[in-house]
């Protein structure tokens, strides 16, 4: 089941990441901004998707991370520094990224978080086949 749900995730986070890529270069017509777009919004993805990932059967909001308090902060602490990333200018040249305003993170932040709620749905939808 683990196998499944990981596999699942990783689809939904890599067509995450081709939609964010597609939006920067056909729509925004910059190859940077593209590229910008699908790093962050797969890193936004992976977060989120290591709380779906730590309790199997407990959906997130259903107090799935109140045994794991170090993740959550771990995870909150590294979307805040993803932000940071991408507004530092020294750090925009070794990654290579473009600066991009605070709506655009919170559109990909809201975008990463459908490989979450897939996973979340999977759960509740193994839950209602089992009884």
């Amino acid at each position: 089941e683990f196998l499944r749900a990981t596999l699942l995730s990783a689809v939904f986070t890599a067509g995450l990441g081709l939609l964010a890529f597609w939006y920067g270069y056909r729509v925004e017509n910059d190859l940077g901004l593209a590229r910008t777009y699908a790093f962050t919004g797969i890193v936004y993805a992976e977060l989120l998707r290591s709380l779906g990932l730590n309790n199997p059967y407990r959906p997130v909001w259903r107090g799935g991370l109140a045994g794991n308090p170090y993740l959550l902060a771990i995870v909150a602490f590294s979307i805040l520094l993803q932000f940071a990333i991408l507004h530092v200018p020294a750090v925009q040249r070794v990654f290579a990224i473009q600066a991009t305003s605070f709506q655009t993170c919170l559109f990909l932040l809201l975008l990463a978080s459908v490989p979450l709620a897939m996973l979340e749905w999977s759960k509740r939808w193994r839950r209602a086949s089992v009884g």
